[in-house]
């Protein structure tokens, strides 16, 4: 074989394993934030996060896949999990101030094994309708650094409270933040909206990071 056919051949073989590498490291990267699976439970890793929502509110109902001997809150077999938290004071008589606080945690998952077509895409779609849903005069805002894609908004019509929703990949997250205050002449109102919308987006960012 002639000496530059020879240097042919040995240039096209480098090129193409550098493409094939190019290849596969772009399909790594594609699916690096891919979720396989739903966590253990709704509130894995976001405990501090859940301080700072309670405040001084420290006793509480949860509703979770660790409580419940007989089953889920969500279906994980087709990627759904719903879990809530209750907050409120521990004499509810003589309280002041904020005397309750709910957080409720809905996840949609959307795998290769659901045959729903690309799962980022159907994930994406599902985001989207989530959005349309918004109440006729209800802003959704966009908030940066959540996910892929993130917007929150407050909304008097049920389910009533801040909604905060995220979407990391093939994952869907919203969050609907409600509670109630206690004036000093005892009667109850709901909790500023603008105080549970940015309770929502704090929650929601800390399920986000810790997938």
């Amino acid at each position: 074989m002639r000496a530059h056919e020879m240097k042919t051949l040995t240039t096209l073989s480098i090129a193409t394993v550098a493409l094939l590498t190019t290849s596969c490291a772009s399909t790594s990267q594609d699916h690096e934030d891919y979720q396989s699976r739903l966590p253990d439970s709704c509130f894995d890793n976001v405990e501090d996060a859940l301080e700072e929502f309670s405040g001084e509110l420290y006793d509480q109902v949860r509703y979770d896949t660790d409580n419940e001997g007989n089953g889920d809150p969500g279906d994980h077999s087709i990627g759904l999990m719903n879990c809530y938290v209750i907050f409120f004071p521990d004499d509810l008589r003589e309280a002041e101030g904020p005397v309750l606080r709910h957080a409720r945690f809905s996840y949609d998952l959307i795998t290769e094994d659901l045959r729903l077509g690309a799962p980022e895409k159907a994930a994406s779609e599902r985001y989207q309708r989530k959005l349309d849903a918004v109440p006729p005069g209800v802003t959704a805002v966009p908030t940066s650094g959540v996910g892929d894609e993130s917007h929150s908004w407050y909304q008097e019509q049920p389910a009533s409270g801040a909604h905060a929703v995220s979407r990391r990949h093939n994952l869907t997250l919203e969050v609907i933040v409600s509670g109630n205050d206690r004036n000093a002449d005892g009667t109850e109102a709901p909790m500023p909206g603008t105080e549970a919308e940015q309770m929502a987006r704090m929650l929601a960012a800390a399920v986000i990071s810790s997938l």
